[in-house]
């Protein structure tokens, strides 16, 4: 099987959710699996879309300035090992049979992380961002899969607070009922195509939910999954990207250390009672849908309660949508000007 072929017929699987829910966690235990390509979080998926979807013959001008285009992505630019010389000759090889998934397919191929494992079987690829634009990933991947990470809204808000985020209380729980929401609306109907696991699960349970998941993905489960620490590439020391290896363990410094779920309830000691009240009722109908119980009887907080901060997320959410459906350019001199700047700074690279 050639490599056009492979990237037809490889499957691939994203796992969405509210960010802090755990999805790096996840992702890191894919990674461990030597049949799965789990690479760096990247919207490149996103970022290329509006250019290069839609092209339905391509040529080596396409193949040229796609392969440049790409490089302009901040987290391909400083995450990513992407072989660009060996990407572009194959699409200059193979251009009557390339459509925008599969050239994507072979960008996720083509990155240091799936080379230097070899036979890889199934893509992986974590971005809680996806969460908002599944009906666009499924445009470009019809068979594509997902797994929805859920964790509790109060952990959750916990979990954002401490990164540094300056949202309010009530902010933070908007925004985990809003991402569960979309996700719920937009995700496949089949159950063959969509999975709903719970964090909480995951740390009490991980052979459990690990076989679950495999099974989901058709991959065969490895007692080794169970300790992403000691085996996944970017955590142990492996992987031959100390910058991604760094900037993982900046950001979620738990994952240098066992799974274990001694932070689940971290929150009844570092919220009061004012703030899990105002969680609970304004995740109420999502709580229950996830089984989560209530610490306190509390009526629903209808979104007219918290109009501005409602409107205020909102409005970011369509400028974000707006930002990928934009000419190309516009993303592309946003990128070169302060992106890979923004981004060192993020992940404390700088």
């Amino acid at each position: 099987m050639d490599l056009i072929q492979k990237a037809q017929q490889i499957p691939i699987a994203f796992v969405v959710g509210r960010g802090r829910s755990g999805t790096t966690l996840l992702q890191s235990i894919f990674d461990v699996h030597p049949r799965v390509c789990a690479p760096a979080e990247s919207r490149f998926l996103l970022y290329l879309y509006s250019k290069y979807a839609h092209v339905k013959r391509w040529n080596a001008e396409h193949a040229l300035h796609f392969v440049q285009d790409l490089l302009s992505e901040p987290k391909i630019k400083l995450l990513w090992h992407v072989n660009h010389e060996a990407l572009l000759h194959v699409l200059m090889s193979n251009l009557d049979k390339l459509d925008y998934g599969t050239v994507c397919k072979l960008v996720y191929l083509h990155d240091a992380c799936c080379v230097e494992k070899g036979n890889v079987q199934l893509i992986v690829d974590k971005n809680p961002v996806y969460s908002l634009f599944i009906p666009l990933l499924l445009k470009i991947f019809p068979e594509a899969k997902f797994i929805h990470l859920v964790r509790d809204p109060r952990a959750n808000v916990v979990s954002h607070k401490g990164i540094g985020l300056k949202s309010g209380v009530k902010g933070l729980a908007l925004s985990w009922r809003f991402y569960n929401r979309q996700i719920e609306k937009t995700r496949p109907g089949s159950s063959g195509h969509y999975q709903l696991l719970r964090y909480e699960d995951l740390v009490n349970m991980p052979e459990k939910l690990i076989r679950q998941a495999s099974e989901f993905l058709d991959l065969p489960y490895l007692d080794e999954m169970q300790h992403p620490h000691k085996y996944a590439p970017a955590l142990s020391g492996k992987s031959k990207n100390k910058v991604k290896e760094k900037a993982l363990k900046g950001m979620h410094r738990t994952l240098i250390e066992p799974i274990h779920p001694a932070r689940i309830n971290k929150w009844k000691s570092t919220l009061n009672e004012k703030q899990v009240r105002c969680v609970e009722a304004i995740a109420h109908s999502y709580m229950f849908k996830y089984r989560y119980s209530f610490s306190f009887k509390t009526k629903v907080l209808f979104s007219c309660v918290c109009i501005w901060e409602m409107a205020d997320l909102k409005k970011r959410i369509l400028l974000l949508k707006c930002y990928y459906l934009m000419p190309f350019w516009i993303r592309k001199k946003r990128a070169e000007s302060y992106g890979i700047k923004k981004l060192r700074k993020q992940l404390s690279l700088s």
